[in-house]
């Protein structure tokens, strides 16, 4: 078997039931590298965007990702995953969609990611409170009865 490729392992197919089906081979696994391959299971990098790709290939959504939220619920195995985007609320400068994907008897990853245009955020600026000299603390100690 030939090593796939990064663009494979991204790869999402239409299974025609609403889902979209995702090849895992071990080629992408996080087992130690002194163990075989076949001993992991694909590492949770791939996993996360498999789910940011199903659900932008799955919705048609088209702005750009702004948050990505990932539960990992267990170790997918090294076969096809199916991932099933949905659209929990989109609107004209933001959508919030969900993702879970896995195998039928195994749910391996549920992902909420927030959609938007990138626009011009807030001016943050630091606070600029000057602490007070330590000449002009009060010397008088504290209460002895107070505190542990």
């Amino acid at each position: 078997m030939t090593e796939q490729t990064l663009a494979e392992a991204l790869t999402l197919t239409d299974d025609g039931e609403g889902g979209l089906t995702a090849r895992l081979t071990s080629g992408f696994s996080n087992a130690p590298q002194s163990a075989p391959q076949e001993r992991g299971a694909p590492f949770g990098g791939l996993m996360a965007a498999l789910a940011a790709g199903a659900m932008r290939q799955g919705l048609g959504i088209e702005t750009p990702l702004q948050s990505l939220t990932v539960q990992y619920l267990a170790a997918a195995r090294f076969e096809d995953a199916v991932f099933t985007p949905t659209m929990d609320r989109g609107g004209r400068n933001v959508a919030y969609a969900s993702v879970t994907g896995g195998q039928a008897d195994r749910p391996a990853i549920q992902a909420l990611g927030t959609w938007g245009r990138d626009v011009p955020g807030p001016v943050l600026t630091p606070l600029t409170a000057s602490p007070i000299p330590v000449g002009d603390l009060d010397p008088t100690p504290l209460d002895p009865l107070f505190g542990p």
